[in-house]
Formats: structure tokens, sequence, C-alpha cells
């Protein structure tokens, strides 16, 4: 948690804001800034979003993780160009982690596990939310 306080901290200094600007720029409360800055309270996802909302030069693979969100898989795009004929292909084509199509005896297609929804999260923070209809 503290890695997400120092890149906090980088967004205030890159962009010349006081932790006061950061909050009203962002739309939350001043005491909640200076309660993440000081360890007390651990930021939201709210509180995340929000900042890269605000911030979109900045993404939340970074501010979380420190790591660039730069992938060579853009999953809408990918989902379109292999087009998968049930949700079950959809979640079982790649293994996001490796990119690599999934050899596990448990994620197979022939699993007998009902996918409750899939969710897509897009850079931008947006995410969109696919729940399979019950036949």
């Amino acid at each position: 948690m503290e890695e997400i306080v120092k890149r906090i901290t980088q967004i205030l200094e890159e962009q010349q804001l006081s932790s006061s600007a950061f909050a009203d720029t962002i739309g939350v409360q001043r005491s909640s800034i200076s309660h993440v800055l000081s360890g007390r309270n651990k930021p939201s996802l709210e509180f995340i979003l929000k900042t890269v909302r605000a911030f979109p030069s900045y993404s939340t693979d970074w501010l979380l993780f420190g790591r660039s969100s730069e992938s060579p898989v853009n999953y809408p795009e990918a989902i379109e160009q292999d087009s998968p004929s049930t949700v079950q292909d959809i979640a079982f084509t790649t293994n996001p982690m490796t990119r690599e199509s999934s050899t596990d005896s448990r994620l197979t297609s022939n699993s007998q596990a009902e996918i409750d929804k899939i969710v897509l999260l897009y850079k931008d923070g947006r995410f969109t939310e696919y729940i399979p209809k019950n036949d």
C-alpha cells in the first residue's frame, strides 16, 4: 500500500498540485487525501478510479501495481477477432496472465463450472460486465 501512496505523491508532484487541489480535482474530501497520504486509510477503489479518470495519462495498472498497462492484446478486439461462439469459449480461449491457451485440465470448455459473469476492464477506468443468461 505504501507504493500506491508513493505513486499518488508522484502524481501530485508531476501535476504540481497541493493535496487540497488534488482532492478538488478528483472530487473527494480533502481529509480523504490527507488520510491516504499519511497511511491512516488505504485508498478505496472509488478513489483509484476517480484519480485515473481525472488524470487519464496515469493507468490503473501503474497506480495499483507500478507497471505499464500497455498490452499486446486488446481484449474487446481480440474477442471480436477470435469470434468465440459461447461464453465458455471466451472464458477459456486465453489465459490473460500468460496470453497462452489454457492447458490446465480444470479450465477446459468441458468444465462443469458455471460462469457467473465476465468483466472487461478498459485502460480509461471503464468496465463492461457480461452476464450469461441462464437457460
